[in-house]
């Protein structure tokens, strides 16, 4: 049950970019309505936390979003402060909200399945349980900082509910209720296609023999304990004063280079990799010298191949590429929705550049990483139904069902967010530099 309202109120939390207590005299005053639907001032001061908690993790802002100098910092030349900016972007996601209320009960007339008011409730309950030690009381005591109490928490909750079944209703769970051509519509829109070769800009740290020589094993998920592959072909055996071959520990005979280095044999074996204290690879950076190779190679790729010479370009991936297994589990590419958020600088810096390329078109992006010579490639209809890739268009960090259902929603929702009634007098009260950063509730 747990799972479903996290996955509910993750779904309905993307319309808020997943995304001091208001004044007492304040206190469930009405600050938006719409007919019969109402948002108070303690939901919105709610909504506000819930980004400004958002905004203070690692994924955005971090900790500096916790100060009001930060907020209060411009980002445009209007003179547009952050403060401005992510409190006008809230209000109108509450709107739309509230939009979604009055579609709910008074055009639709929908009934909230007694499920889905079950599962708030058992959600709720764990509040009580873990962070109210099994008071409401003390639960209210917590939940005064984001301007709320149990109640108005539930009531958020079952908005929350409410536009989740209000979407299945309009467009189905899966997307039924929707047209294939509104799909390729924001399928073309929204996402870019493209394939890399990666020169890195660091290398593998390998386990190595007492003379510093890499060591290769025969291939396996347990290369590094694995046996030793040694290069017969070119290499020499060394005998015992017995005249007995040389043998490691398990007993395969050794074979070495005529320097008395051991011979690996590293067309058919596999080095083993070597690990730090976080059980991550470990890994060295390239010098200077060897990155200005790096460059000029990268240089030269984007050059030597012609714009739209997929053939050509894909040899280079195929031979030059330290992109790992990306290219045998990626045949088709990568694909990456442009208005998305992603965690890494690279991939956003990879979106914008492709926003300026035509496709075929070559162009280098540098990262933190090395360099990433891509080519953008047309899209392919109906990618998104294509199981084999769902890990760019349905996993835990994207969902084109989602997306595409919050983009019908949000366009059905706006013929009503002119005739909404606001108090100005209280949104005045209120802003995301003056809320508590809320990242529980």
């Amino acid at each position: 049950m747990k799972k479903r309202l996290v996955r509910l109120a993750a779904l309905v939390l993307a319309l808020l970019t997943i995304v001091v207590s208001a004044v007492a005299c304040s206190s469930g005053q009405t600050l938006l309505s719409l007919g019969k639907q109402k948002i108070s001032l303690n939901l919105y001061e709610l909504y506000l936390s819930r980004q400004k908690g958002t905004l203070c993790t690692t994924y955005y802002y971090g900790s500096e979003a916790k100060y009001d100098d930060f907020w209060d910092t411009t980002i445009d030349t209007d003179g547009t402060t952050y403060n401005d900016y992510w409190t006008s972007y809230i209000l109108y996601c509450v709107k739309v909200y509230l939009a979604a209320m009055y579609m709910f009960e008074e055009e639709y007339k929908l009934t909230l399945p007694d499920e889905y008011i079950e599962e708030v409730d058992e959600y709720l309950y764990e509040f009580i349980i873990g962070d109210g030690d099994g008071s409401k009381a003390a639960l209210n005591a917590i939940l005064a900082d984001y301007g709320v109490n149990y109640n108005m928490l539930r009531d958020a909750y079952m908005i929350e509910a409410k536009v989740d079944y209000l979407q299945q209703y309009l467009y189905g769970s899966d997307l039924s209720k929707v047209s294939d051509e509104l799909k390729e519509q924001y399928y073309q829109d929204n996402y870019v296609r493209f394939k890399q070769v990666f020169l890195a800009n660091y290398y593998y740290v390998y386990e190595t023999d007492e003379d510093g020589t890499v060591i290769y094993y025969e291939p396996g998920e347990e290369s590094e304990t694995g046996k030793i592959l040694y290069d017969k072909s070119t290499g020499i055996r060394k005998f015992d004063e017995n005249g007995k071959a040389l043998t490691d520990e398990d007993g395969s005979i050794i074979y070495y280079n005529e320097d008395g280095t051991i011979a690996y044999d590293k067309v058919n074996g596999v080095p083993a990799y070597t690990y730090d204290e976080n059980g991550n690879f470990k890994t060295e950076l390239h010098s200077d010298e060897k990155m200005a190779e790096l460059l000029a190679h990268a240089e030269d790729i984007a050059e030597f191949t012609t714009p739209g010479d997929t053939k050509t370009f894909e040899d280079y991936i195929e031979k030059y590429s330290e992109d790992g297994d990306g290219q045998s589990n990626y045949p088709d590419g990568y694909y990456f929705a442009t208005n998305a958020q992603y965690g890494y600088q690279y991939i956003v810096d990879i979106i914008e550049e492709l926003g300026t390329m035509e496709v075929g078109e070559i162009s280098i992006v540098e990262s933190e990483y090395g360099y990433h010579i891509i080519m953008k490639y047309e899209l392919d209809e109906g990618a998104y139904s294509d199981t084999d890739k769902d890990v760019w268009f349905e996993s835990t960090t994207t969902s084109f069902t989602s997306d595409v259902m919050q983009w019908l929603f949000g366009e059905r929702c706006e013929q009503y967010l002119d005739k909404i009634e606001v108090n100005e007098k209280l949104l005045s009260e209120l802003d995301m530099k003056i809320v508590n950063p809320n990242f529980y509730y």
